[in-house]
């Protein structure tokens, strides 16, 4: 897993293109494959028992599952306000509006989505429960862990700055303010209890935070331009990056001080 600075707005071109022919492509968007018990997370090999995985799929601006149980029932009401046909809907659809857990049990979710205000409600349904608001007024961004048990998602958020703030909802428990000006590109471990992030630190430049549940966060390091982390144990990270693409490669191991590996480092490929 990574997060990656660099090169921004090629980045976001790119994939609002790859949207765009997606969506004029097709038009019921099936965007999530909740995963299958035994295979390879994100595989798309399904078993033969249709009752062995359950599909989110999105339709007439509104969520719908199909579940292992067979049942097929509505997530949500509206996803994207004051859009009248299909056409502007798909125009604006984007998978990142919802994500389900490993197993299909739990499935977090955007709607009521301001397109002016770019903010919405975000809930989630768990197997055979009512839908539940966990909060209003939440930028699109978030993400989730692999078990289902916790969501990240920015409130407040700068968009021309891409920075907001933090907060952490995990199942049963109350919302919890992690920071302020971070950057959307956040990750999550599996089991929902340890956060990596960058935030804006002095002269406008990216600290590299490390957050961990029933401890809190620390500083790893500033001016912090690319990370990666395998396992959440250790992460892997470029500073000190200059106009002539080059950067210090440090790695941080738990709460020990970062080690540089070497120098004029143009990019991290890969983290085994």
């Amino acid at each position: 897993m990574y997060s990656d600075r660099g090169n921004e707005n090629s980045r976001k071109v790119l994939k609002n293109i790859k949207r765009l022919k997606l969506n004029r492509l097709i038009s019921v968007i099936i965007f999530l494959l909740a995963f299958i018990p035994g295979t390879v997370h994100g595989s798309n090999t399904m078993k033969a028992d249709p009752n062995s995985y359950s599909v989110i799929y999105f339709k007439n601006n509104q969520f719908y599952m199909f579940e292992k149980s067979g049942e097929n029932q509505k997530l949500s009401d509206t996803i994207f306000l004051g859009v009248n046909n299909d056409e502007d809907v798909y125009r604006q659809y984007q998978n990142d509006f919802a994500q389900a857990s490993k197993d299909g049990n739990t499935v977090y979710f955007i709607e009521s989505y301001d397109l002016d205000r770019r903010v919405g409600e975000l809930y989630i349904k768990e197997s055979r429960k009512e839908k539940e608001k966990i909060a209003s007024e939440v930028s699109k961004y978030f993400t989730i862990s692999e078990d289902g048990s916790t969501v990240l998602f920015l409130k407040n958020y700068d968009f021309e700055n891409d920075t907001g703030e933090l907060y952490a909802y995990s199942k049963g428990q109350k919302i919890e303010k992690i920071s302020d000006d971070v950057d959307y590109d956040y990750l999550i471990n599996n089991e929902g209890n340890a956060i990596i992030f960058l935030a804006r630190g002095n002269d406008y430049k990216w600290d590299l935070w490390k957050f961990e549940a029933g401890k809190g966060k620390y500083k790893v390091d500033s001016d912090v331009f690319r990370f990666y982390t395998y396992d959440f144990n250790g992460i892997v990270y470029l500073k000190d990056y200059s106009l002539e693409w080059k950067g210090n490669l440090y790695i941080h191991k738990g709460q020990d001080e970062p080690e540089k590996i070497d120098e004029d480092v143009f990019s991290i490929l890969t983290v085994h």
